[in-house]
């Protein structure tokens, strides 16, 4: 692992940490695994994240040049059902003990910048499959 100091910042460091000790725990009698949301996790109109941002007339970005990947948390969600049936097969599983990361089924794409009197109307990505374990 990296020493501290290489990471961009504690939070960076304490997910390392904790994906290593989860899938490190990992053996025939308790299979373990990581989901990994793509950059940033959305929504809820109302969530932390975009919720706020998207309802602005104008989203200032410092960023433009920067290709994100987001997930929107269904999409997450279906992620983790998805890793805990495949987890609970019998036999070999060369999935187990691994970190997966989740992202929308569209392309990444870059930071919206919105000018104009209200924000793109935009459907929210979400899986085509339906989950059956």
């Amino acid at each position: 692992m990296r020493a501290h100091e290489e990471y961009f910042g504690n939070y960076a460091v304490s997910k390392a940490d904790a994906e290593r000790m989860v899938c490190g725990e990992n053996d025939e009698s308790f299979r373990t695994g990581c989901i990994r949301p793509a950059n940033a996790v959305y929504g809820q109109q109302g969530d932390a994240c975009f919720g706020r941002l998207l309802s602005l007339p104008v989203i200032p970005t410092w960023i433009p040049h920067v290709i994100q990947n987001f997930v929107h948390g269904a999409n997450v969600a279906e992620g983790h059902l998805r890793q805990e049936a495949v987890l609970a097969r019998k036999g070999d599983c060369p999935q187990a003990g691994r970190p997966f990361i989740v992202t929308d089924p569209n392309p990444p794409s870059p930071l919206p910048t919105c000018t104009g009197p209200s924000p793109p109307s935009q459907s929210t990505p979400r899986s085509s499959s339906s989950y059956n374990p």
